[in-house]
């Protein structure tokens, strides 16, 4: 899921820093408020992340969500 939707952003958006917030990736509450910090200094373009990051966590520049349905593409591209 995450992983190949990491995969394209890197693929269209090269130059942007991307992050992946999720179980995989974000183990404790620590780790979910060192992102949510990132998020907040500007330190990540691209958050990619499951529904785990919507719950109970303000990111105050995030400008767009998109949702995803990853699993129920067999390839290609997301978009």
């Amino acid at each position: 899921g995450v992983e190949r939707v990491e995969e394209e952003a890197r693929l269209l958006f090269p130059e942007a820093r991307i992050a992946v917030f999720s179980s995989d990736t974000i183990f404790d509450a620590r780790e979910a408020r060192r992102m949510v910090e990132r998020m907040t200094a500007g330190e990540i373009d691209i958050l990619v992340a499951t529904q785990a990051a919507a719950k109970g966590h303000n990111f105050p520049r995030l400008t767009l969500v998109g949702i995803v349905d990853a699993d129920a593409y067999g390839g290609g591209t997301l978009i």
